[in-house]
């Protein structure tokens, strides 16, 4: 077993998380067994929730990479091996078992990172690999490392969604040393640095939707769209509205003039619900959070990305929304201005902490639940 093809797997599954829900994202490596040493093949990833899984996909590469024929096992050319991110799924569905499609194709062994987090599908691979003799290993059933910590990670929004029956909600803020997202005046858009903001783009690329408070929208008129990385799609826009105060005129801001058909209006008021509904604008009515939860489902919304400003910060904390907050830090300081969160008393630990420099900014990335339930021992 060499883990590089694991940490391969996981990179390619990356640049498809997010795109894949309500399925987890997922990655397969095959390697080729010569002379006692592994050779690399190639890597997939699941795309797109209804496609090809990972593991079909890489042993369709590995066939074409390879010369070889669609039609027959590509055990029968040599002892392959393939590696996943996540245990090989053993039911039907939309696309049929990829434990029997490895049984099948009768590679050598099998070697993946997690068992599945769907309980239909949880160690029914076992049954598979055992009555076709494929020798088969989980990863998290000898560690507990970095690298598991990194596919669970991986598939966190699958996993909330799976256990608690909600959208993974990430909460994204750019802030200055003493605390504050803006000035007094709201004028100052940019507080971190270019590099920063490129890597939020990353973060956009991962979620289904992008929420913001009324504010924002005001003084910022934000596209919310992917730009500085590469994209396939826009995540849909939402926007927390519980007073009309401002609404005079809807066309002179973006999301209300040029995406319609992707912004949603999301609030707690009559009032306000009448208002954009006779516009023909798309709204989504709640009382509670859970409320929120089933209809954001609903309309395909499996993860969402929080960014900004102070009043729906505050709100998502409040509520227990969040799951994991992504904190961009820049040397500023400002004195005073638009605080983090606005008048709220909760007292959190992030678990699972990751620090990183983006010079001149540094991110401070955790989790606010302990949905992995992972005590790490060692690197």
């Amino acid at each position: 077993m060499l883990k590089k093809y694991f940490w391969n797997a996981i990179k390619e599954a990356l640049k498809y998380k997010g795109q894949t829900l309500p399925n987890p994202a997922v990655g397969a490596v095959i390697t080729k067994v010569e002379k006692n040493k592994e050779i690399f093949i190639c890597k997939e990833a699941h795309k797109k929730a209804g496609d090809k899984h990972a593991e079909v996909l890489a042993i369709e590469k590995a066939k074409k990479i390879l010369n070889l024929p669609q039609d027959k096992p590509l055990g029968d050319y040599g002892k392959f091996n393939i590696y996943v991110t996540l245990e090989p799924c053993s039911t039907y569905g939309k696309t049929p078992p990829c434990a029997l499609k490895i049984a099948k194709e009768k590679l050598n062994k099998v070697l993946f990172l997690l068992w599945d987090i769907n309980k239909i599908n949880r160690k029914g691979s076992k049954k598979i690999f055992e009555k076709y003799k494929i020798e088969y290993f989980c990863y998290e059933d000898h560690y507990k490392d970095k690298l598991l910590l990194e596919a669970y990670k991986l598939i966190d929004d699958f996993i909330t969604l799976q256990k608690y029956n909600k959208p993974f909600f990430i909460l994204k803020a750019a802030l200055t040393l003493d605390g504050f997202i803006a000035r007094p005046d709201f004028k100052s858009r940019w507080i971190t640095s270019l590099k920063s903001r490129k890597f939020t783009h990353e973060i956009r690329r991962q979620v289904n939707a992008i929420l913001i408070g009324k504010n924002t929208l005001l003084y910022d008129n934000p596209q919310l769209t992917i730009r500085y990385v590469k994209s396939s799609f826009q995540p849909k826009a939402l926007i927390m509205i519980n007073s009309l105060k401002g609404f005079n005129f809807l066309e002179k801001f973006f999301l209300f003039e040029k995406r319609k058909k992707d912004t949603f209006v999301l609030t707690q008021n009559k009032y306000v619900e009448k208002f954009f509904r006779e516009k023909n604008y798309q709204v989504i009515f709640f009382k509670t959070s859970e409320e929120l939860y089933e209809k954001l489902i609903d309309y395909k919304i499996f993860s969402v990305l929080v960014e900004g400003g102070s009043k729906i910060f505050s709100f998502c904390m409040e509520k227990g929304i969040i799951d994991k907050l992504f904190l961009f830090y820049s040397p500023k300081i400002f004195g005073e201005g638009i605080k983090f969160l606005d008048k709220v008393k909760i007292y959190k630990k992030l678990l699972y902490p990751n620090y990183k420099i983006i010079y001149p900014d540094f991110l401070v990335e955790g989790y606010l639940k302990n949905i992995f339930n992972l005590e790490l021992k060692g690197d």
